[in-house]
């Protein structure tokens, strides 16, 4: 689940997320909107700021909430 969440910060799509994960799109889609409920955000710019926030400044991470 990080990976795809790490990637999409990083301004991947969904398609390219699941492209370079070899994994399916919805498979994607699904893993990205269990994170959105776990950090309780809504958009990906939002999951971005959540995520820098989370690292005091350092993109690329998630809080352990995330893990499980």
């Amino acid at each position: 689940m990080l990976t795809e969440a790490l990637l999409v910060v990083q301004g991947a799509s969904s398609q390219e997320a699941a492209a370079k994960l070899y994994l399916g799109v919805k498979t994607v889609e699904a893993r990205l909107t269990r994170i959105h409920q776990k950090l309780d955000v809504r958009s990906r710019a939002r999951l971005a700021t959540a995520c820098t926030g989370l690292l005091g400044g350092r993109p690329g991470a998630l809080p352990a909430a995330a893990y499980r």
